[in-house]
């Protein structure tokens, strides 16, 4: 079943790296494709196809994946009378595999690790309110896996690497007393150089990125539950719920309690 999401980012442009369209299964059918603002990855799903920019051909099939660079004309058609489907993601923002004009195909690659980041994107940015931090942490940690597999720039390859297991740490278990000691040695270099290249790549302090990733689950159970507000401190990794709700007054504008009441009239 083919499925469209167009996730609606606030303060986009806080962010390095914003999805603008996501398709999963989408068959394949021949037309000539071009972004001139946005990049486009694609990842096959089923059967075989041909993606074409300029005189260069490629044969694309399940274990290949394909980055195109904003500003590129490419043409894709099924490779033979078998369905053909894949998965797109449009998004703003630069990359070190991303070479105006290219457009790069690796094969023969396990794809069950793109897949798996792809699925996760896919969650992050069809709930019906995205959370921006999620949303774009997932795009990032896909394009660093993509990047690995194609190949990018050594010395960006290289702190990409540093940061995105900590990212999913922070994204999976922001629930847990997260440190910056904790982030640093899963990422195997010292706090400082570690900090120095969170914020290089993703704009942001570690801390900062937590604290948002906890704002944004918060808003999500102060919307959607009835739970108290000490328990939803606790339950985004807050003891304190005094804490808690400096905290989130801080990034959100509001107190938990007036949030809460502000959108939904409790």
């Amino acid at each position: 079943m083919t499925e469209f999401i167009c996730p609606v980012i606030g303060c986009a442009d806080r962010y390095p790296f914003i999805p603008t369209f996501i398709a999963v299964g989408a068959e394949i059918k021949e037309r000539r494709c071009e972004s001139q603002t946005e990049n486009t990855v694609v990842i096959p799903s089923g059967g075989s196809f041909i993606i074409s920019c300029g005189e260069t051909e490629f044969h694309a099939g399940i274990g290949s994946v394909i980055a195109v660079p904003a500003g590129t004309s490419f043409t894709l058609k099924p490779e033979s009378e078998e369905k053909s489907t894949a998965g797109f993601v449009r998004f703003t923002g630069s990359f070190p595999f991303l070479t105006e004009g290219s457009v790069k195909l690796r094969s023969g690659i396990d794809s069950e690790e793109v897949s798996r980041l792809f699925a996760e994107l896919v969650f992050a940015a069809k709930e019906t309110v995205p959370h921006a931090d999620q949303v774009s942490g997932a795009l990032y940690a896909l394009l660093c896996e993509i990047g690995a597999l194609i190949g990018f720039d050594a010395d960006f390859g290289n702190s990409a690497g540093i940061i995105r297991e900590a990212i999913r740490q922070m994204d999976r278990h922001y629930d847990e007393d997260i440190t910056l000691e904790r982030l640093a040695a899963i990422s195997g270099v010292s706090e400082q150089h570690f900090c120095r290249v969170f914020k290089a790549n993703m704009g942001m302090r570690p801390m900062e990125y937590l604290s948002k990733r906890r704002m944004e689950q918060a808003k999500l159970l102060l919307s959607d539950s009835d739970m108290k507000i000490n328990e939803i401190a606790q339950a985004v990794g807050f003891e304190d719920q005094n804490y808690f709700g400096i905290t989130f007054r801080k990034l959100v504008g509001v107190t938990p309690t007036d949030y809460r009441k502000l959108h939904f009239g409790e």
